[in-house]
């Protein structure tokens, strides 16, 4: 048995050897979540995470230059340690994707912290092991430096610059949602776990502005309540005169239709107010039973009960508004600067202060009369690190690329 064993840890270690080595380091991730419990795993702020993470640079470059004949660098530095270290690292990011990463897991799941794996011992022990791994392979490329292989040392230095940044990014990232009413400045944001920050500027909202598509109508099953999958001709969509056709048994035929309206009397009469609905008065005829139905269509809103027509099978309703586009007016105040107007638009964010602010929702019960709107604001300061790492890395593949055609034009 003894001999086995020391066959099996002979040096030079292969590939078998290096798998083991490598799983090693999320077991010790494992064994840290289930002893610090549910706590995330602390990593430092600015500057102290910049500050280790160059230590951890300098020190296995000292590692190297010192003992680059010994075993044990000439294998952190091998292929068989970087092909089980990524496999292992790509493993664990594959585990993000299988298991259901929110608070609301399985108990095994929430145990283990397979359901927060960004923020677990997992997760971390896994980079810092393809972390070491890649810094060693860096350094055997960086002395003796020979021009051929730049290609090479871009691409794994601007892989060690994404890597090393989106760790310390997690630390110095801020996603904070901000609930904004009218006329009411607003200074402070809380993050997903309810805790509340103080922002340097502040925001007050002073209007709120949203676009629909036009509405369709539906056939909706009584009993499941929820629209019936049917061949429409042409399409749905409402406009004045248009005829509509579900599954060639049912033909709708637009009378009137008003995109702002109230119901008085059980008629719909045009009224832009709060509260206001997407009314359609149609006729609908039914081949099965040869008959022609009138009366109105209404989508509803939060004072307005929605109006369906009574079918034989089904009923005949107005899918609730989609939103096309909204957009938020903001008086942004920052610090010994003149209040300025911003309009914050989906997906288009305002940079103020280091920070980004995102429109991100509204009160969709309200829809456009909505007395709040949310937006998010996001610091993320190792973002551009980020980019000169993809933007190194990027760099290295074209490199690459040019010289293997040199080689390949060379013979």
């Amino acid at each position: 048995m003894n001999k086995l064993v020391r066959n099996f840890w002979q040096i030079p270690w292969k590939l078998k050897q290096a798998f083991v080595i490598a799983l090693c380091f999320p077991m010790a991730g494992l064994l840290l979540d289930l002893v610090i419990g549910r706590n995330s795993v602390w990593i430092p702020q600015f500057p102290y995470n910049l500050i280790i993470f160059l230590l951890f640079i300098a020190s296995i470059g000292l590692i190297f230059f010192f003992y680059k004949k010994s075993q044990l660098v000439q294998f952190l530095s091998s292929i068989p340690a970087t092909i089980s270290s990524i496999t292992i690292f790509i493993g664990v990011l594959l585990l993000m994707g299988l298991i259901p990463q929110h608070p609301e897991s399985s108990p095994f799941a929430i145990q283990l912290r397979l359901n927060d794996i960004l923020h677990s011992g997992i997760f971390l022990f896994s980079l810092i092991y393809l972390l070491i791994i890649l810094t060693f392979t860096i350094f055997t490329r960086i002395y003796p430096f020979r021009w051929r292989n730049m290609g090479f040392l871009l691409n794994h230095i601007g892989l060690l610059i994404i890597l090393g940044g989106a760790t310390m990014d997690s630390s110095d990232l801020y996603r904070l949602k901000m609930v904004c009413g009218y006329n009411t400045p607003i200074w402070y944001g809380t993050n997903q776990d309810g805790k509340q920050y103080k922002l340097p500027f502040a925001v007050e909202l002073k209007k709120f502005h949203i676009d629909y598509y036009d509405p369709e109508l539906v056939l909706i099953d009584r009993e499941s309540n929820e629209a019936v999958k049917t061949k429409v001709k042409p399409d749905a969509y409402i406009k004045k005169g248009k005829t509509i056709k579900f599954d060639d048994k049912i033909k709708v035929t637009i009378d009137t239709f008003y995109r702002h309206a109230f119901e008085s009397k059980k008629i719909f009469l045009p009224a832009e107010r709060p509260g206001n609905t997407q009314a359609v008065k149609v006729r609908v005829y039914e081949t099965e039973s040869k008959k022609t139905v009138k009366g109105w269509v209404s989508a509803g809103s939060f004072i307005q009960y929605p109006h369906r027509i009574k079918l034989k099978h089904y009923d005949l309703g107005l899918a609730p508004p989609k939103p096309k586009k909204y957009s938020s007016e903001f008086k942004l105040y920052e610090p010994d600067q003149e209040p300025r107007t911003i309009t914050l638009v989906v997906n288009k964010p305002v940079r103020s202060m280091g920070w980004k602010l995102y429109q991100v929702s509204y009160d969709t019960r309200k829809g456009k009369w909505s007395e709040y709107t949310v937006i998010e604001a996001v610091k993320d300061p190792w973002l551009p690190l980020v980019y000169i790492g993809f933007f190194m890395l990027l760099a290295g593949v074209f490199l690459l690329t040019w010289q293997s055609a040199n080689w390949n034009r060379n013979g």
